[in-house]
């Protein structure tokens, strides 16, 4: 048996400038004039069930009116905060939850999604058309989790993390991309007693060479590295007993 329902909706709202965006001026004559944050968001999906598999699929398209964009300045660093921009964000996400019994579930989210500069003019510099620097793509995380079934009523998660490529700058330089990466994690927990649980968890199982953050200055690139392979172990008491799951 299986069940689907389909789902459209339309929302509008706005976001005043942050704190940050006003009070932290930089070069601006003035920040205190910037221009609430407008968006408009039309989203068209589908969630149901097929037998033990659980989606949600869903369309939309944000664009965002007056956006408070921040310009670096190549040649004196510095970054002024302006709100004569207008961004557009729109793509598709699919989510998926396959169960098998009670302690194995198999589950993913991915999102292929476009954001780019509709319109804006920054320092004399025209940037519209251009896709939105360190905005990827794609993104994807798949997690299968075994619940209870080892380790004395513990369990295991084993997690894939992807992240697509990405423009590195906003004049979308020919050849400045981040090529993405893909990561895998494993996290366990084992109880020693119904009081006493122990935990760990390998971040980067297999030691790859990543980027938190990427970006293309009048320097050249730049990387914000990502941790190497990480492991992390803990102790938890339960004050009452082990929670029942």
């Amino acid at each position: 048996m299986g069940a689907a329902s389909l789902f459209i909706s339309y929302a509008e709202g706005f976001r005043v400038p942050s704190e940050g965006q006003l009070f932290q001026q930089g070069s601006n004559a003035s920040t205190v004039e910037l221009k609430p944050i407008r968006a408009r968001n039309v989203e068209i999906g589908l969630r149901g069930r097929a037998g033990p598999l659980e989606y949600s699929l869903a369309v939309f398209h944000l664009k965002k009116i007056d956006d408070v964009l921040s310009f670096k300045d190549p040649d004196s660093g510095v970054t002024t905060a302006t709100s004569n921009g207008e961004t557009s964000h729109k793509g598709v996400e699919l989510g998926l939850t396959a169960r098998r019994a009670d302690n194995l579930e198999l589950s993913g989210a991915f999102s292929c999604i476009r954001h780019r500069y509709d319109e804006w003019v920054a320092n004399g510099i025209d940037f519209s058309g251009n896709e939105i620097e360190s905005a990827p793509r794609f993104l994807g995380n798949v997690t299968l989790d075994c619940r209870q079934a080892l380790l004395n009523r513990g369990g295991v998660v084993l997690e894939w993390v992807g992240v697509g490529s990405y423009r590195i700058d906003r004049a979308n330089t020919p050849g400045q991309k981040y090529d993405g990466h893909d990561l895998c994690n494993l996290r366990a927990n084992w109880f020693l007693s119904r009081e006493w649980e122990v935990y760990g968890r390998v971040m980067n199982l297999a030691d790859r060479r990543y980027a938190e953050v990427a970006s293309y200055t009048s320097s050249g690139r730049e990387y914000a590295p990502g941790l190497p392979r990480t492991a992390y172990v803990g102790l938890v008491y339960h004050w009452d007993s082990r929670p029942e799951r």
